[in-house]
């Protein structure tokens, strides 16, 4: 038979493989034996690298795989705002805050850093004046609507830190009412004149405890 399988037509594709147990097992007429012995480079973690090479603010740097810009950033000493994304246990990355955009070389738009990974050779700058004005106008849309700092309900909350170091006193957009408290609840008091619609309450409820008692409503200019 030319092949070692009993009783078998050798001709055509798929026929010179004996599959059988035994020191012959696992062997073929036309591939090579490193993929049936264990020793090729596609086993055992595969052919693929697992760090990727990135610049970032023109440095080289590497991320391993799943890591996103902002994570390598922070290891690397670099400082993104971030308002929606925390790095406690049980939370994820949600980009929807815009505050850690980022320009990438050849890209038309920015990048929100939390949620995007890097790839092979990508050029990523943080610092560029259009990342970081992007960045200070979506911290100063925010204090439009929050009570002013002397006022706060945490004067040194995650937002004012950030609308610190990144020098936003003061908005220059119009302010809406403001709602009224919601003390409705014997467990819970909601002002919602101090939310930044970051979200993260709405998953620490739903993913981390697992209980869903919050949600988002009345969003939008029309709320």
């Amino acid at each position: 038979m030319g092949c070692g399988v009993d009783a078998r037509d050798c001709d055509g594709d798929g026929g010179c493989v004996d599959l059988r147990a035994g020191a012959s097992g696992g062997k073929s007429a036309f591939l090579p034996d490193a993929l049936f012995s264990g020793s090729g480079a596609n086993r055992g973690g595969g052919m693929m690298s697992e760090r990727i090479r990135f610049f970032l603010d023109g440095e080289a740097v590497e991320a391993a795989r799943g890591e996103t810009i902002w994570q390598v950033a922070k290891r690397q000493g670099t400082e993104i705002p971030h308002l929606c994304h925390s790095q406690e246990p049980g939370y994820r990355a949600d980009g929807n805050c815009r505050a850690c955009m980022v320009e990438i070389d050849g890209e038309r738009v920015l990048a929100a850093s939390c949620v995007r990974k890097p790839s092979e050779g990508m050029q990523v700058r943080t610092a560029t004046a259009r990342a970081r004005s992007a960045r200070a106008m979506v911290l100063e849309m925010l204090a439009a609507d929050q009570p002013p700092r002397a006022q706060a309900h945490d004067r040194t909350s995650r937002f004012w830190d950030w609308a610190d170091r990144t020098g936003v006193t003061q908005s220059r957009m119009p302010a809406r009412p403001a709602p009224a408290p919601d003390q409705s609840h014997p467990a819970m008091s909601v002002h919602l004149d101090a939310c930044i619609h970051c979200n993260l309450c709405v998953r620490a409820c739903r993913e981390v405890q697992v209980n869903d008692v919050i949600g988002m409503a009345g969003r939008g200019a029309a709320a």
